[in-house]
């Protein structure tokens, strides 16, 4: 099934991302909600991610390995940057105490 979702993708078809959510949706949620250890964060991140595989697919590159590792490292890389603007957000809104 990578190989269609792959050529799908590559053509700019839609078909692709609907069957790259439906084969990986459960795996990039396992990776993404221990990170953000929220519901509605995972859900958010998991549209990023797939925003990202659509418009980022030319970058993916056969030659260097298989879509799974490229994939996981998106997903676990957005989830990554969505908690550190997340944490500077929260420090940023934390009144300065003075010291």
């Amino acid at each position: 099934m990578d190989r269609q979702v792959i050529e799908l993708l590559r053509t700019k078809d839609e078909e692709g991302i609907r069957l790259l959510q439906k084969q990986y949706a459960n795996l990039l949620y396992y990776i993404v909600y221990p990170i953000l250890q929220s519901k509605e964060e995972t859900e958010e991140c998991l549209s990023d991610i797939y925003f990202l595989v659509w418009d980022r697919f030319e970058q993916f590159d056969e030659g260097r390995g298989n879509l799974l590792p490229w994939l996981t490292a998106i997903a676990r890389n957005t989830a990554l940057n969505r908690l550190r603007k997340k944490t500077v957000e929260v420090r940023e809104l934390q009144p300065d105490d003075g010291s």
